[in-house]
């Protein structure tokens, strides 16, 4: 069930009452691309943040710029239950527009893995202003239903000039067959995550790329110990591959080696930011005095094979 304010609430009843002959609607449109994302209690604690409409200008709602720009969405099936529904969102671009908090241009987004597993939420905005005032002040976010449809996207085809994207309901998560916990030697808990305890912020390490990086190896700025940040991750903060994250194969000598290659190419001076990673074994969780929360079966008998 969708709940809204009772300033919205009002603003509907005068038009079911024919008070008032129009208002005005625009769809908003929040991305939380997936570099550093952590949900909890409803809410996207980190990530960054995309804020468009498909209005002819730029709104702005409740203190938050809406950038304009040609994106719309499919039908939106809203029914009761917990059946999985999916819509599309498409985006049209020029070739050399440019996403303006990354600094890369759409193309490079949907083309290096930038919009991999974002969370979209599609929120509806009733305005008590006139449709006629085509440049309108900052409006109270309470005319707007939230999360009219919200869930993750993938991105179907990336073109020159335009993207289509499948939108699904996190309730397609529920078709996965898999035990709660499985028995495994190694830690369960995913490394900073609630069952953890850890906080990833506080083994961030800002880096930025020297001579010698490529796609498969960034060459960091800084001086660690060999392994200090293998099975660790990287978020890349500038450059082509703006908001766009790779899992650490291995750190030697200064260089980290991907366990997937960058799509698009590295650049002496992008940043980054470097994660510490967890090898889920209880030395490592000694490591970070955490050894309370490990979650590991260690001594599980090995398997015998009788002759």
């Amino acid at each position: 069930m969708k709940t809204c304010s009772e300033a919205l609430s009002a603003l509907l009843m005068e038009y079911i009452q024919h008070k008032r002959e129009t208002y005005y609607i625009a769809e908003l449109y929040t991305f939380w691309l997936n570099a550093g994302l952590s949900y909890n209690a409803g809410t996207f604690n980190s990530g960054r943040l995309l804020l468009r409409t498909g209005h002819d200008t730029d709104l702005s709602i409740g203190g938050n710029v809406y950038q304009h720009w040609s994106i719309n969405h499919g039908d939106i099936q809203e029914q009761r239950g917990v059946e999985t529904s999916d819509t599309t969102i498409t985006v049209k671009y020029n070739p050399f527009d440019k996403i303006r908090e990354l600094g890369i241009t759409w193309f490079q987004a949907f083309q290096g893995g930038t919009f991999d597993d974002c969370y979209v939420s599609i929120d509806r905005l009733f305005s008590p202003v006139p449709w006629s005032a085509y440049q309108m002040a900052n409006i109270s976010s309470d005319y707007v239903l939230k999360s009219r449809f919200w869930g993750r996207i993938d991105v179907n085809n990336a073109k020159m000039t335009s993207c289509e994207l499948t939108m699904k309901s996190p309730n397609e998560l529920l078709n996965i067959q898999l035990p709660r916990n499985l028995a495994t030697p190694t830690c369960n808990n995913t490394f900073c995550d609630s069952m953890c305890t850890l906080t990833k912020s506080n083994y961030a390490y800002a880096v930025t790329a020297v001579a010698g990086s490529s796609k498969n190896q960034i060459v960091a700025n800084i001086s660690q110990p060999n392994d200090f940040f293998t099975q660790g991750t990287i978020l890349c903060l500038t450059g082509e591959n703006a908001g766009v994250t790779r899992t650490i194969k291995a750190y030697t000598n200064n260089t980290a080696t991907m366990t997937e290659p960058w799509r698009l190419a590295i650049t002496a001076g992008d940043t980054f930011t470097f994660y510490r990673g967890c090898s889920k074994t209880i030395p490592a969780c000694e490591a970070y005095s955490n050894l309370t929360h490990f979650r590991g079966m260690p001594f599980l008998p090995v398997q015998n094979t009788l002759l």
